[in-house]
């Protein structure tokens, strides 16, 4: 009997995406439902991975709120390292919301010169600059840049905030659509679906997603051209979601 999660979905994949060359998009590195993210100039496939996390991780806040036992114990999520996270809001508050206010403990900010208008919003104080998270340097244009880095670091030396610890990965990178079909799998296994019912879902949704399908041959040499060929792969990959969802909680996601 399943569980019924209602804040995770099951997340529909698009078949197909042309990018500006006309070339279809790969979903191996790319979200299969956001695509190419312009929510920063971090690239998208780094972005796509926090948002993959950021996904699970709702998913066990779910299973904490609804005490589900996993590996022999309740799913409880680690408030100290995901402090930082505001995980009071992360179930009602979406994805690109969220992004926007933490990216910070992700990604540095780039050094960049201000534009006049920037100088006159800092001049007037009230431009982002007016806080306490930059430096702002007077730099002669006129001047010798080995003379600037070197009078750059003399001016900031014990100056620098030290920056806490960031939020990596951890182990081997797994593609973007793989993680596609570990939610989806996830999902269906905690709302009930039967072995059968998750192979059959996902060899239909999936079929001519780009990256969906590995390349495999059956005993005979023909190719494969399903997600799932047999039940056990689909217990096998249900069982390496639940594992990862367990890693997730206490703050560890490859």
């Amino acid at each position: 009997m399943g569980i019924y999660l209602v804040r995770n979905k099951l997340l529909f994949p698009a078949k197909t995406r042309k990018l500006n060359t006309g070339k279809s998009l790969s979903y191996s590195m790319i979200d299969p439902i956001e695509g190419i993210s312009s929510l920063s100039r971090t690239s998208a496939t780094q972005i796509a991975k926090y948002r993959w996390w950021w996904r699970y991780l709702r998913i066990c806040l779910e299973l904490e709120q609804k005490q589900v036992f996993m590996s022999g114990s309740k799913i409880r999520v680690d408030r100290v390292y995901y402090k930082r996270w505001d995980l009071d809001d992360l179930l009602s508050v979406p994805f690109n919301n969220w992004w926007k206010a933490h990216e910070s403990l992700f990604f540095e900010e780039p050094v960049e010169l201000l534009t006049k208008v920037e100088m006159d919003k800092l001049a007037k104080g009230y431009s982002r600059g007016s806080n306490d998270e930059f430096h702002f340097l007077k730099i002669p244009k006129s001047m010798e840049r080995s003379l600037v880095l070197e009078q750059v670091k003399n001016c900031l030396e014990h100056r620098m905030l030290r920056r806490p610890k960031g939020f990596k990965f951890t182990g081997k990178s797994t593609p973007m659509i793989r993680h596609h079909i570990l939610f989806n799998c996830l999902v269906m296994s905690f709302n009930g679906a039967s072995r059968e019912k998750i192979m059959n879902w996902c060899n239909h949704q999936y079929d001519g997603v780009e990256g969906a399908i590995q390349c495999k041959t059956d005993k005979d040499g023909i190719p494969i051209e399903k997600v799932f060929s047999y039940k056990q792969s689909v217990s096998r990959t249900v069982a390496r979601a639940r594992k990862m969802i367990v890693a997730i909680s206490k703050g560890s996601f490859a």
